[in-house]
């Protein structure tokens, strides 16, 4: 992820040395886990003796959550975006209502109101694109005077 924080294990590569895509996939996937849980740790952790990688990750939160980072106002901070997508990632499956993680809380707001707002239109599109239905009956035209 390029946080600085994860333990990067080599490519795991098939014989005649081509190098898997699943398990590349998988090795993400459990780089972002690992990071996920370091996040989680850190945010708990009061240990000020902790090991380096919750220390890391300590400094890490605090300079995101800092006002001072002058590239994060222009929104070309590489260490704040990549710590927010991580927060993205964990707010996609945390339960936690007193989440400490950072952000977890208003990610989790905004994707709902994102999901709310797809399935409104998604109901616009279905009423809209299942036709018009039979019109009202409407009441026979005047009759003019005998």
């Amino acid at each position: 992820l390029g946080l600085g924080i994860e333990i990067d294990q080599p490519p795991i590569k098939q014989e005649g040395g081509v190098t898997n895509p699943k398990d590349v996939e998988r090795n993400k996937n459990q780089s972002i886990q690992r990071c996920i849980q370091s996040l989680i740790h850190a945010c708990r952790c009061n240990d000020e003796d902790c090991f380096s990688t919750c220390a890391k990750m300590k400094r890490l939160v605090q300079h995101t959550r800092s006002r001072s980072c002058q590239k994060k106002k222009q929104h070309s901070c590489t260490v704040c975006k990549q710590l927010i997508a991580l927060c993205c990632y964990h707010s996609k499956h945390c339960d936690d209502d007193d989440c400490s993680v950072p952000f977890c809380r208003s990610i989790k707001n905004f994707m709902n109101q994102q999901q709310r707002r797809q399935d409104q239109r998604r109901r616009m599109m279905m009423m809209s694109s299942s036709g018009p239905s039979a019109p009202p009956p409407q009441p026979p035209p005047p009759q003019p005077p005998p």
